[in-house]
């Protein structure tokens, strides 16, 4: 519990952190549109957070497995510099996205929004995630007073699911949905008339495609 404190969501364990890393990397490969920054920074968090729980579970699975501290040396240098790459590319892929489907292209300031997004909201959700399992722990030390452990744990299990549940869905998905929408709307709005249609009958819009 005291390797990894509440408050401070940068310090992660190394497997869980690098399985979240490799899925940031996922998260900026292209899409079928452009992502605005914020929604870059959105998508990116939550592939994080999927990331980070999958390493964890498989870290319990495979309890025994460690790694020397050398390896994670070289390996954090590979993934620093995959990292710039993917940073690099994924901001080309959505200038050429923008360029195909008629839309302005974004500045270089694209970047560091998404990246501080990303950064706050899987910051908070660690946070809460780890605020909940302490207190799922205090409460199941509480309930082991008058309940046998198996049924604090499933009670204070389930709470702590709720919790997470609960502020998963009323905060971040109904925002995302809300957010998503309102671009799919301006990217409709932004497409220039005078743009040439597609050549390509796979590409919606060209009078050959099953999508026109």
């Amino acid at each position: 519990m005291s390797r990894f404190p509440v408050l401070k969501p940068y310090v992660l364990p190394f497997f869980p952190g690098l399985i979240a890393l490799l899925f940031v990397w996922f998260s900026l490969t292209p899409s079928l549109l452009p992502r605005p920054a914020l929604f870059q920074g959105v998508v990116t968090a939550l592939a994080a957070l999927l990331g980070y729980a999958l390493g964890a579970l498989l870290t319990w699975v495979f309890a025994g497995i460690t790694f020397s501290t050398r390896f994670k040396r070289i390996l954090l240098g590979i993934c620093a510099a995959v990292s710039l790459v993917m940073i690099v590319l994924s901001y080309l892929w959505q200038q050429d996205q923008r360029g195909l489907i008629g839309i302005g292209r974004t500045n270089i300031g694209f970047i560091p929004i998404w990246i501080l997004v990303a950064a706050l909201l899987f910051g908070l959700v660690l946070i809460l995630s780890r605020a909940v399992k302490r207190l799922m722990l205090s409460f199941g030390h509480f309930l082991n007073r008058y309940l046998p452990k198996r049924a604090s744990a499933l009670i204070g299990a389930f709470l702590s699911v709720w919790l997470v549940v609960g502020f998963t869905n009323g905060f971040i998905v109904d925002n995302v949905a809300r957010y998503t929408n309102q671009m799919f709307s301006t990217l409709n709005e932004e497409t220039y008339l005078d743009k040439e249609a597609p050549t390509l009958p796979e590409l919606s819009g060209n009078p050959d495609s099953h999508s026109s």
